[in-house]
């Protein structure tokens, strides 16, 4: 209370955190896409891990990881990063440093993590594999720059990302310091309670939420 909801910009980083579990329960009535998209972009003073870990931290483990955690690393496969987030759905994911593995296709991944499932393969006798359970809520993509800025022209690209360049996150080195302390060993609790509190809400008045506070946002951005 006295160290995030003061600062604007950690408490916005609750709110993408919290904000998983509204759209996977509104993903099959809204217009949305199975996962929204969120860039955290900057350099590496703008606190962006540190505010990758406050927001997954209601939910789950905030150590970087690619076991047993919200937050994943590139060092691996596309196949076997999806693999690892196959099940994850209505919880915030966060994969770290996207720079780190120059040879994952950005354009095929935004579109592949925001349709919620794998690719269909097909296995060595031409059966199509089981695509599994597929995922859904929120995944954040950190990186130096702006992903988008690979794929300036592609229009799809841009509606399925949110773009957060030019926030710092964190106001201060010892706020930073003090809230990985925290989580680090503090998380899992108020997620699930913010989704028992989400699931007693009739989807109707859910949908009504959602459009009046797109109405706002649209009201916001320039013509």
């Amino acid at each position: 209370r006295t160290t995030v909801f003061p600062c604007p910009t950690l408490a916005l980083a609750m709110a993408i955190g919290y904000s998983a579990v509204v759209v996977s329960r509104l993903k099959d009535y809204a217009d949305l896409d199975q996962a929204i998209i969120v860039n955290l972009c900057g350099a590496s003073s703008t606190g962006k891990t540190t505010g990758s870990q406050l927001l997954v931290s209601a939910f789950g483990c905030p150590n970087i990881s690619n076991k047993d955690s919200l937050i994943r690393n590139f060092h691996s496969t596309l196949n076997a990063l999806m693999a690892s987030i196959d099940g994850i759905c209505g919880m915030p994911l966060v994969l770290d440093d996207i720079t780190t593995n120059p040879h994952i296709n950005t354009h095929d991944l935004i579109y592949t993590l925001a349709g919620g499932e794998e690719k269909s393969r097909c296995s060595s006798d031409g059966t199509v594999r089981d695509g599994g359970h597929g995922w859904n809520g929120v995944i954040v993509i950190s990186s130096e720059t702006p992903i988008q800025d690979q794929h300036s022209e592609n229009q799809g690209l841009k509606v399925r990302v949110l773009d957060t360049e030019g926030i710092t996150w964190t106001p201060d080195a010892a706020t930073a310091e003090r809230i990985k302390s925290f989580v680090k060993h503090n998380y899992g609790y108020t997620g699930k309670v913010f989704a028992d509190f989400i699931s007693t809400i009739p989807i109707t008045e859910l949908l009504e939420n959602y459009d009046s506070a797109k109405a706002v946002v649209h009201s916001l951005m320039p013509v």
